[in-house]
């Protein structure tokens, strides 16, 4: 009998093994897509009024590359007036300035920017003469 209980501790100790090597192997993999992947942000947003057009200065602060898909702008009111197809892609660490033309009434006051991997937060647009 003592020779069963030893087979069946050796073999419950063989699926332990295994299955916290898989857990781990997926946790591992996991954590190492999200460090190859792009990451934007927003150094700065204004609106040249005389000039009728708004200036994104975007970076991808990341490691991979990412594909800015367009620019959300919203006016004072809270509304998406603008939903601009961008279609640019980023390396790491490079940064660009995007230009969109603003030719609505109101005043735009922050943009969102969207890309292949999410979305920036909300960034207040500075209005320049």
């Amino acid at each position: 009998m003592n020779a069963i209980s030893s087979i069946v501790a050796t073999a419950l100790v063989l699926v332990m093994t295994i299955v916290g090597g898989v857990l781990l192997y997926t946790y591992a993999m996991g954590y190492l897509n999200t460090l190859n992947t792009g990451r934007i942000i927003v150094h700065d947003a204004y609106y040249l009024k005389t000039a009728g057009r708004i200036c994104i200065n975007v970076e991808n602060i990341g490691v991979g590359e990412v594909e800015i898909k367009s620019v959300e702008i919203v006016d004072v009111n809270g509304s998406i007036v603008v939903n601009t197809t961008v279609n640019t892609i980023l390396q790491p660490g490079e940064s660009r300035i995007i230009q969109v033309n603003w030719t609505q009434t109101t005043l735009p006051k922050y943009i969102v920017v969207v890309y292949d991997k999410g979305s920036t937060d909300p960034v207040k647009i500075r209005i320049l003469s």
